[in-house]
């Protein structure tokens, strides 16, 4: 009985070896693929900034331009142009507020309905 005993405690420590193996091997899979996870968010990261500093300037370019109409408009009128000066040299905004009105036309008769 004594030697059945050693025998079922080795089979015991062989198979906890084996299955420690398993679990080793399975962890350093899992290690492996959270490893390229972190590396592809890292990319990605990475890439968002990259688009927020594409944004940044595109806003700075905005505000360039804006600052600049605007001063535009500000030596216009010291010149003594009219403040509607600036519409008849934009083509299509003369007359807006008739062509307004007559989009809403259809949709004030049907309110009336």
């Amino acid at each position: 009985m004594d030697i059945t005993l050693n025998v079922a405690i080795l089979l015991i420590q062989i198979v906890g070896f084996g299955l420690a193996g398993v679990v080793i091997y399975r962890m350093t899979q899992e290690v492996g693929a959270l490893n390229g996870t972190v590396t592809a968010q890292a990319e990605a990261l990475k890439t968002v900034g990259e688009l927020n500093k594409v944004a940044l300037e595109m806003a700075r370019l905005i505000e360039k331009n804006a600052e600049a109409t605007v001063e535009d408009a500000r030596r216009s009128l010291q010149r003594g142009r009219p403040a509607g000066g600036h519409q008849a040299a934009l083509p299509g905004h003369g007359g807006a507020r008739a062509r307004l009105e007559r989009l809403d036309a259809p949709t004030a008769r049907a309110r009336r309905l």
